[in-house]
């Protein structure tokens, strides 16, 4: 349903794939049609009251892999879906950024990497 989904899923593939596809959209699970609900299942913190606590994280997930996994899931979305593409190229050489609460704006590097591959 979302990059989010795609991103926490990874952390679940190899070692616990019945739980990984819960987060699939064609489940229609709790995790699956909430980002907020598959952030907690995906958390690093074991006692999350969405994910059986006999489900742990892979053992071989990293960091890079969250990362190489939200560029694999950002560039499907700007590249396969064509309303996020012609949105994306409609900020021409705008600059882009990221913003969360409470912290500083960062600059949305793989959208615009994606933006110059496609435009």
């Amino acid at each position: 349903n979302s990059v989010e989904h795609y991103v926490q899923a990874g952390k679940f593939k190899n070692e616990n794939p019945n739980f990984y596809i819960n987060f699939s959209a064609g489940k229609n699970t709790k995790i699956s049609n909430d980002v907020a609900i598959a952030l907690e299942a995906g958390n690093t913190d074991i006692n999350t009251q969405h994910r059986p606590s006999t489900v742990s994280i892979d053992s071989t997930y990293t960091d890079k892999q969250e990362n190489d996994d939200t560029i694999a899931a950002i560039n499907a979305k700007f590249t396969q879906i064509p309303h996020f593409n012609q949105l994306l190229i409609a900020t021409k050489n705008a600059m882009m950024y990221q913003y969360m609460p409470g912290k500083k704006p960062k600059i949305a590097t793989d959208l615009i990497l994606i933006r110059n591959k496609i435009a």
